[in-house]
């Protein structure tokens, strides 16, 4: 599942940053976009409600991946591909189409089915990452 977390902290900060590029423009009337030191922390504050409300509005999304993870163990790249869906809360869908398999989580548990492999893996949504920062997203608690 270590895998699976990195694309997933990934796609989590390219989604949500992405969309919300404006949120990080220059304040109207500073052509350089600096700003006085109060200025600044209003700013941050800005930000960040604006994120959090752009966050609470974001039922779901579906984007494209390309992944490549370099495996200390096997000493490679592991290249993968694929679509991945995301509905909160906790559901997502994650379809590789190399090498093919599906992720599955509807909330409480995450399965991944590997069709080469002829099986499929069941794990408590909980327990199937190292951080508890994708489950907290995923639930709509993040």
């Amino acid at each position: 599942m270590i895998q699976t977390t990195r694309l997933y902290h990934l796609v989590v900060i390219v989604v949500l940053l992405l969309p919300v590029g404006s949120l990080f423009a220059r304040p109207s009337g500073m052509p350089d976009g600096r700003a006085s030191a109060p200025d600044v922390k209003t700013g941050v504050e800005d930000v960040t409600a604006r994120l959090q409300a752009h966050y609470d509005d974001t039922e779901g999304f579906r984007a494209d991946f390309i992944q490549e993870v370099t495996s200390a163990t096997l000493g490679q790249a592991l290249n993968s591909r694929g679509r991945v869906f995301f509905k909160k809360p906790g559901r997502m869908r994650w379809e590789f189409e190399e090498p093919k398999q599906t992720l599955v989580c509807d909330g409480s548990f995450l399965w991944l089915y590997q069709p080469t492999e002829q099986q499929v893996i069941k794990t408590p949504f909980q327990h199937a990452f190292s951080s508890q920062t994708p489950v907290s997203f995923l639930t709509g608690v993040g």
